[in-house]
């Protein structure tokens, strides 16, 4: 319980990195989303946001939320469950009820007076109320500390989530609040809402990961969505080495001089009214290129991961290609020595390792 009961007190302690005279962001203008807010109804006000403060490590993802700029105001406030579940624990001292959701979802209400703890919790029970200044330790704002984590038990059982529709966690009519957006007293700090209008949205049924295949001899990936269920708005978005390439928007991706050496993947993003936006990321290809080392001119591409299959064409030296795995096979003498790995293009065939430059003297893939 000493590392629980020090993550608490840091979710308290961030309350106090108000700055006077913070201004309000705008209200957010929609009422969708997967959660209702800790409040039955009336205006929330983001007092702290995420990565501020004390708002850091298992706390990293946490609201504090008020009904207004003051440290006064919020006291007394009914404080209700936003999903059913069960009660894991009750920390009195800090107004810590700590509810799990299921084996992989839990979530927090800290610094309130409770009137439930222990049992089972319906969605909409009132379980509290929002403990008066100087209160739970809450350091002298009466606020309610608002935090959901990816596994049971809450603080430090598992990572905290972001309040956003790609968790399954937008809070209806508040905006979609992922990792980055308006920064005042920590990431969607000052932000306001209303808890009224709220309309939730339901998962896509069928959400498959996309497929990547390699054409024009590897140098150009070719991506598939899917079939999603039901038919969706899609949005493709190329990556290197997990961050977006500018203009890398459409199905097809050139590879460019940026990303040798680098991990290429594809994301897919589906949207469609009344149904919670999701991204899905294919796996990732390894651009490397074939070296014009030791006055070499090409490599031979095969249909297997052997000197013997068929021969399909060559790749000119100095040409990139992107690589989805490799095999073990024939040991072919190159000019970095000999090796027993082949590549594999998806779409296109398998390569030998002895002919390309990958930075490294071991497999930069998985395994096929």
């Amino acid at each position: 319980m000493g590392s629980l009961r020090r993550a608490v007190i840091a979710a308290g302690s961030a309350a106090l990195l108000l700055v006077s005279g913070l201004m309000f962001a705008p209200a957010a203008s929609a009422a969708t989303g997967n959660i209702p807010a800790p409040f039955a109804s009336g205006s929330v006000y983001v007092y702290q946001g995420y990565s501020s403060g004390t708002h850091t490590g298992t706390s990293k993802y946490g609201l504090d939320l008020t009904s207004s700029s003051s440290t006064t105001s919020t006291a007394g406030r009914a404080v209700v469950a936003p999903q059913a579940g069960t009660v894991a624990y009750w920390q009195p001292e800090y107004g810590n009820l700590c509810i799990n959701v299921s084996s992989t979802r839990s979530y927090t209400l800290t610094h309130i007076d409770a009137s439930i703890t222990s049992g089972k919790i319906s969605k909409g029970q009132q379980v509290g109320k929002v403990a008066a200044s100087g209160k739970r330790e809450n350091n002298g704002v009466a606020h309610l500390h608002f935090e959901y984590w990816n596994a049971p038990n809450c603080y430090n059982a598992g990572s905290p989530l972001t309040f956003s529709s790609s968790n399954g966690l937008r809070i209806c009519g508040a905006p979609d609040m992922g990792s980055s957006g308006t920064n005042r007293n920590g990431i969607w700090g000052g932000t306001t809402f209303s808890v009224s209008g709220c309309t939730t949205t339901k998962a896509f049924a069928s959400a498959p990961t996309p497929g990547v295949t390699a054409t024009s001899l590897g140098a150009v990936l070719k991506g598939s969505a899917g079939t999603w269920s039901p038919t969706p708005t899609l949005r493709y978005q190329w990556l290197r080495s997990g961050s977006t390439i500018s203009g890398a928007t459409g199905t097809s991706y050139k590879l460019s001089s940026g990303d040798y050496l680098k991990k290429v993947s594809l994301k897919v993003t589906a949207s469609r009214s009344g149904y919670t936006t999701t991204s899905k990321t294919s796996g990732s290809w390894f651009v490397a290129k074939v070296t014009s080392a030791g006055g070499s001119q090409y490599v031979n591409l095969r249909s297997g991961p052997s000197t013997s299959s068929t021969y399909l064409g060559k790749i000119n030296a100095g040409s990139l290609v992107a690589l989805r795995c490799y095999k073990t096979g024939t040991a072919v003498t190159g000019p970095y020595g000999r090796s027993t790995i082949w590549y594999r293009i998806t779409g296109v065939g398998y390569v030998s390792d002895a002919y390309l430059e990958t930075g490294s003297n071991y497999p930069v893939t998985g395994t096929c």
